[in-house]
């Protein structure tokens, strides 16, 4: 076979080698809720507001989801202020 036209299975072979794929997508941060009024976007909470979820689903947030600053800035006030307001952790 000339080297004009490859088949489909020597095409494919080239585009999996390693060296055609050194470009690596990174990944966006993540956007649960809207800024503007902090309802959640996705997951079991969607269409609530971010003050009204458990404690302990806003702290796994923080942790486990990749934010931008302002958002985890929102989660951590809701924490502080609800802690304030109520004494202690629900």
């Amino acid at each position: 076979m000339s080297n004009d036209k490859l088949s489909k299975f020597e095409l494919m072979q080239n585009n999996r080698s390693d060296y055609n794929n050194t470009f690596v997508a990174r990944k966006s941060k993540s956007e649960p809720f809207r800024v503007s009024d902090n309802v959640m976007q996705v997951g079991k909470y969607k269409g609530q507001k971010v003050s009204e979820l458990p404690h302990y689903y806003i702290r796994w947030m923080i942790k486990k989801i990749d934010m931008d600053g302002s958002r985890v800035q929102i989660l951590r006030n809701i924490l502080k202020n609800n802690k304030e307001t109520q004494g202690g952790n629900k």
